[in-house]
């Protein structure tokens, strides 16, 4: 039944073999293949965000187990390190950006992965693969520790959201040291934007007394309830206490200098990290992987309905004379012909919602970029009253940077949700019409061949969004490097007015410039959005057109075959129904009760 265990491993054998089956459309067995690899594959990425030093590889390791990742006292991880579980044999690989690898020890991992050995990966490092014995949740999951965003080097923060691009849900790891920076915030955002499943671990909770920490709690609660609308599960932890209770041995060779004494130490243990531990580990038996078997099955239940489908077409067209059969299946091509043309209709109208979008998160990037110049300058002006000289220079600077950071965010998340409302709906109705079409053909289908088709179920615009992972539209914060100008300080009596004057200049070139780079982000995103999305929905007008025609001419090559040959036939179509049956038996929710 969808969703338990071994459905993904029988959904994928079950679509290997009905991508082999004889006389069916290119399409179709492509569509069935997919379906066996995303199957088999069954992956499922979590990355660990957060900045530089907030103990993300020891948080790893006490997940692991056993102090696998290097850790230290300065900033380690350098390269985005994968961490796979369940697998027999553990190791190690390193993926380099050329594309080749090759297998290390577990000695050898610091000298690819850590800042000291690896500074600013000079090794062109695009990955490093850890294997561990150690389940965590489903099979198939992989733990991405990442490099520290907002640290010293820029190509570490690009690591973190090239991991993160790929993940199904975030670990981001805050400490109580320094609870949430600016860049944590915009981070969180971010992630409240995709719509993931986020779970936050405040590390180092050992490092407070008990009020300090209750004040902690305190302040995070309600900032983390407004970025992520209460849907992120917080956890306050010590991940150095956690990994030192387990008092396990390195499982990949490490250095039992670094570890306990190899017996648990309860007394030592963390219920905070115990609690983060056992939700997720819920999330990914229960949430995640649970959701993509019922995915996979009810796409192949999809798959069965075309098969059983295809007979009936293939069973009724072979009992009508050749005559009549190919008068009929000239008459569902020429109605075929006039759905095509109305989905051409329908294309010309999405493109044209699509750039009404796109033309309208210009013009309120350019209008909001403009507005808000105008409001954040008086408190530019405000903050550097009475300073002169270098001073002002360098006051003006970080008041500028920070009224940037601070005007441009609010602006760019207000536009991506107009942009992504104004897409939901573009998307809906093109879908909308696309259904009409799909059951205009079954219509057709269902009179020219005298056999009945019931109306079809169509994956809805979220499945569809959903089934290519879109990144949705994200607009690119300011950033921390915004470019200045090299100047030198005239004398105090001259200078205040012109600095001034040029930062004001600089604040409104900034937000325009960074307007102009948001609105070509929020373009590239639906065009690319919209083409994959067109893409994924007319393949099933095409895949309902083939089959039929597919079904229809294999009956007609029967009616013109030997009786020997036309029962063997009936004979494939026995065992195609006998395949739709189990895939359908298997795309069938299971009864109250009844999941593993």
């Amino acid at each position: 039944m969808a969703g338990s265990p071994g459905t993904s491993t029988t959904v994928a054998s079950l679509a290997r073999e009905i991508a082999t089956l004889e006389d069916q459309p290119a399409a179709f067995a492509e569509r069935a293949l997919r379906l066996a690899e995303r199957s088999e594959a069954q992956r499922y990425h979590i990355a660990v965000l957060g900045e530089f030093k907030r103990g993300k590889s020891t948080l790893v390791n006490a997940l692991i187990g056993a102090p696998v990742l290097p850790t230290g006292v300065v900033p380690v991880t350098s390269v985005a390190t994968e961490v796979h579980f369940g697998k027999p044999h553990p190791g190690a690989r390193v993926i380099f950006d050329d594309a080749t690898s090759r297998e290390i020890s577990s000695t050898e991992l610091a000298h690819y992965v850590s800042e000291r050995d690896n500074p600013a990966n000079r090794l062109g490092v695009r990955r490093v693969e850890v294997h561990v014995e150690a389940p965590l949740g489903a099979q198939g999951v992989v733990l991405v520790d990442t490099p520290g965003v907002a640290s010293v080097s820029e190509q570490h923060t690009l690591a973190a959201k090239e991991a993160l691009s790929d993940s199904d849900g975030a670990v981001v790891v805050l400490s109580v040291d320094a609870p949430l920076s600016e860049q944590e915030e915009r981070l969180l955002a971010e992630l409240a934007e995709r719509g993931e499943r986020v779970f936050v671990a405040v590390n180092k909770c050992d490092h407070l007394a008990v009020h300090e920490l209750a004040e902690v709690r305190s302040y995070l609660s309600g900032h983390l309830a407004r970025l992520l609308d209460d849907r992120a599960q917080v956890y306050f932890v010590s991940a150095r206490r956690a990994l030192d209770a387990l008092g396990a041995p390195g499982m990949l060779g490490t250095d039992p200098g670094t570890v306990g004494t190899g017996a648990p130490d309860p007394v030592g243990a963390d219920p905070g990290f115990d609690a983060f531990k056992g939700d997720l580990e819920a999330f990914l038996c229960d949430d995640l992987a649970v959701e993509r078997d019922r995915a996979g099955a009810a796409e192949l239940g999809r798959l069965a309905t075309a098969l059983s489908e295809g007979v009936a077409i293939e069973r009724a067209a072979a009992a009508m004379d050749l005559v009549a059969l190919g008068e009929r299946l000239e008459r569902f091509r020429a109605a075929a012909n006039e759905v095509r043309h109305e989905l051409a209709a329908s294309r010309l109208v999405l493109d044209h919602d699509v750039a009404g979008i796109a033309a309208s998160v210009g013009a309120a990037l350019a209008a909001g970029a403009a507005q808000a110049a105008q409001h954040a300058w008086p408190q530019v002006e405000e903050s550097v009253a009475g300073l002169h000289g270098r001073a002002l220079d360098h006051a003006l600077d970080d008041a500028v940077d920070r009224a940037i950071t601070d005007a441009f965010d609010p602006l760019r998340h207000a536009v991506a949700a107009t942009a992504d409302e104004g897409w939901a709906q573009t998307a809906e109705a093109f879908a909308g019409k696309l259904r009409q079409q799909v059951q205009t053909l079954r219509a057709a289908a269902s009179t020219l061949f005298e056999v009945h088709l019931p109306e079809a179920v169509l994956p809805t615009v979220a499945e569809q969004r959903e089934r290519f992972s879109y990144l949705f539209l994200q607009v690119e914060s300011p950033g921390a490097s915004i470019a200045r100008a090299v100047r030198t300080v005239l004398p105090t009596e001259r200078s205040r007015r012109a600095m001034l004057s040029r930062a004001h200049r600089r604040l409104v070139s900034e937000l325009d410039k960074h307007a102009g780079r948001a609105r070509f982000d929020v373009v590239q995103r639906l065009d690319t959005v919209s083409r994959q999305f067109v893409a994924a929905m007319t393949a099933e007008l095409q895949e309902t057109e083939a089959s039929i025609i597919a079904a229809a001419s294999s009956a007609q090559r029967a009616l013109e075959s030997t009786e020997a040959e036309q029962a063997a036939r009936e004979a494939e179509r026995a065992r195609v129904l006998s395949l739709a049956h189990q895939a359908g038996q298997l795309s069938r929710p299971a009864p109250d009760g009844a999941r593993g």
